[in-house]
């Protein structure tokens, strides 16, 4: 089963999508901002992160930065309000789906499903 790690500062939204993953046979962990994010990474090892852009603290594209540098590079879906073309190239490079909020729970899982696809994918 993949691991998913779902990072959002919305605790109903998180709560809801939490459920709707496991549901669909996901095991997930749930992060409330960027720096909640790195710590659960760090010890659930996630095939795949879905997190929100802007949270307190530490926001999603911050949060993916300091994975990376500590090792950790797993497909991302960003999940945001912010309009794709304001997303920066730098932003782009670090995620492999942009997300537009609000979204439908068949669109969250057609995209944990591609990235878990390509999570198990030898490299």
């Amino acid at each position: 089963m993949t691991k998913v790690l779902y990072v959002e500062d919305e605790a109903l939204l998180a709560i809801s999508m939490e459920s709707i993953l496991v549901e669909s046979g996901y095991i997930v962990a749930l992060a409330h901002d960027g720096e909640e994010g790195v710590a659960r990474a760090l010890s659930f090892l996630p095939q795949v992160i879905v997190t929100d852009f802007m949270m307190p603290r530490m926001d999603g594209p911050a949060m993916l930065k300091e994975l990376l540098y500590r090792g950790i590079k797993v497909p991302v879906v960003l999940t945001t309000a912010v309009p794709e073309e304001d997303i920066t190239a730098e932003v782009r490079g670090q995620i492999d789906i942009y997300l537009p909020k609000p979204f439908s729970e068949q669109d969250l899982i057609a995209a944990v499903n591609s990235l878990s696809a390509l999570s198990s994918e030898p490299h």
